[in-house]
């Protein structure tokens, strides 16, 4: 199990995420991650907005 991951891979992780259930050392090492790292935490956060805004337009149509 790898203990941490570069941003290019958190960024690629995170996306996934969306798709598919993460593998237990994938969100170990994610949170490790995002718990270093202020610009990954953003991004993950602007997915949950985008999600989020998407959710509402499609009950609104």
């Amino acid at each position: 199990m790898k203990l941490g991951y570069s941003c290019r891979q958190a960024a690629r992780l995170l996306c996934e995420k969306q798709d598919r259930a993460l593998g237990l050392g994938e969100r170990l090492a994610l949170r490790i991650h995002l718990g270093l790292c202020g610009n990954c935490r953003n991004f993950d956060r602007q997915l949950g907005l985008m999600r989020a805004a998407v959710r509402m337009q499609r009950q609104r149509d």
